[in-house]
């Protein structure tokens, strides 16, 4: 009996070591929330910009390529915790992007917006390549006569009456190496990623600061771009609103 005794002890013993002996996995993740002005941001709804805009703006495509998502330490070291992920509208499981395990206390977040250049270098057209990993497949953000990527697609109508009859499709299509956007934001307080439990960042977006403000774009007058060239004006204001419409929460 006593020898059932011990035995019974040391497995329960086994088990509490087993159980506490490894500390819980931690998870970062990265929550998207896009908005215009006040409102949650939905693929055909319509918006109104407010006085002294007074424009309604109804999107049906917008989608676009954060790389090299970083956590920066007070020290302005780094941590990058995803090289490239995919954001679309029109698919909200995009709109959450685990981001791994990564201890410690972070002062900041930064990405950019876009592939670099290794990542646009990537031809998806040439049946010889290995077939590129989720989001390089993303065929549809693929630039084929550039064998390029596209940062940013966004195809929105817009116009000054609510009914949007005499609204023309505006297209603002970005990219390549000049409109590769970096973007840093500090949190409000550090953010601290422990061993035992899970972290999320909120990453808001409000799309309608491309179109309002001093440096607002005027889509009656710039009907868009689709760019790869070195030197569009309103690819690169457009890019620079887009760059400061991110905000953390």
């Amino acid at each position: 009996m006593r020898n059932v005794l011990v035995l019974l002890f040391l497995i329960g013993m086994m088990i509490l070591s087993s159980c506490g002996g490894h500390p819980k996995q931690s998870s970062l993740t990265l929550k998207f929330n896009p908005m215009f002005g006040s409102n949650v941001l939905l693929l055909g709804n319509t918006y109104e910009t407010p006085s002294p805009y007074n424009e309604y703006y109804n999107f049906s495509k917008l989608k676009f390529f954060l790389s090299h998502i970083k956590l920066v330490r007070a020290n302005a070291t780094t941590v990058e915790v995803s090289p490239l992920v995919y954001v679309s509208l029109d698919d909200s499981s995009t709109f959450s992007i685990p981001l791994g395990d990564s201890l410690g206390s972070y002062t900041a977040l930064q990405f950019s917006i876009g592939v670099d250049s290794t990542q646009d270098s990537y031809d998806i057209t040439n049946p010889t390549n290995p077939n590129p990993s989720y989001p390089l497949n993303e065929a549809d953000m693929y630039w084929g006569l550039a064998q390029r990527y596209v940062f940013v697609k966004m195809d929105v109508e817009t116009d000054t009456i609510s009914s949007l009859t005499q609204s023309d499709g505006l297209a603002y299509h970005i990219g390549t190496a000049p409109y590769y956007t970096t973007v840093t934001i500090n949190f409000n307080q550090p953010l601290t990623v422990s061993g035992n439990g899970n972290s999320v960042i909120n990453l808001t977006t409000d799309f309608q600061k491309i179109f309002t403000g001093s440096t607002g774009i005027n889509p009656m007058v710039e009907h868009g771009t689709m760019t790869s060239g070195n030197n569009d004006t309103l690819a690169f204001q457009f890019m620079s609103n887009l760059s400061k419409s991110f905000t953390l929460q």
